[in-house]
């Protein structure tokens, strides 16, 4: 757990000069991955993705290996984390894996956060996902009972994503998300106007 938490740390820090120390660490993880827990699989993915640790291909094949053997124990976010840390670093190669972890997404849908619907929808179709219907299904019903907590990004890289997959929107996805844009067009006009009246009191 130490290890693990050490490369979410240096992430978080931006600690992607220390180039030796990191190096040092994977040496490390390659030896004890077997063991992880999912959540350390995880916080080591994702530490990795975030600083976009390159030549560690054999770390990230054995972290999508462990992670396919742990996959039932991933929460929400830590599902999210995985499927995108592994969009970022190149390891959707393995398509059991991939396949693992979209149906575990799918399983844990009804406690993903809408960043966390935005990511797995956007890191299924960066790594050629084909997109099964009851997964897809899932996660665009999440989507829309989270909508209004949206933020732009994640509208746009959902729809993409499901556009990339070949994906047709369900229309409740999309009057959410239009809802959603409609909120946030009455938020940019109140703000431009009060910029006008502290510009211009009189």
């Amino acid at each position: 757990l130490e290890l693990a938490n050490t490369l979410l740390a240096l992430a978080r820090l931006g600690g992607v000069q220390e180039k030796e120390f990191i190096h040092a660490l994977c040496s490390r993880a390659r030896e004890l991955v077997t063991g992880f827990k999912s959540h350390e699989v995880a916080s080591t993915m994702w530490g990795l993705a975030e600083m976009q640790v390159t030549g560690e291909w054999e770390l990230v094949a054995a972290l999508g290996r462990r992670a396919q053997e742990v996959v039932g124990n991933f929460r929400g976010d830590d599902t999210a984390k995985v499927l995108w840390s592994l969009a970022r670093l190149g390891g959707g190669g393995d398509r059991t894996v991939l396949t693992s972890l979209a149906r575990r997404a799918r399983d844990v849908a009804p406690h993903l956060t809408s960043e966390d619907v935005a990511k797995t929808l956007w890191s299924l179709a960066v790594m050629g996902h084909g997109g099964e219907g009851d997964i897809i299904n899932a996660l665009c019903e999440r989507g829309i009972a989270m909508a209004e907590k949206m933020a732009p990004k994640d509208v746009s890289s959902s729809l993409w994503a499901l556009a990339t997959m070949g994906e047709r929107a369900d229309r409740g996805l999309l009057e959410a998300m239009q809802r959603r844009s409609r909120g946030w067009e009455t938020w940019a006009f109140h703000r431009r106007w009060r910029k006008s009246v502290s510009a211009n009191p009189g």
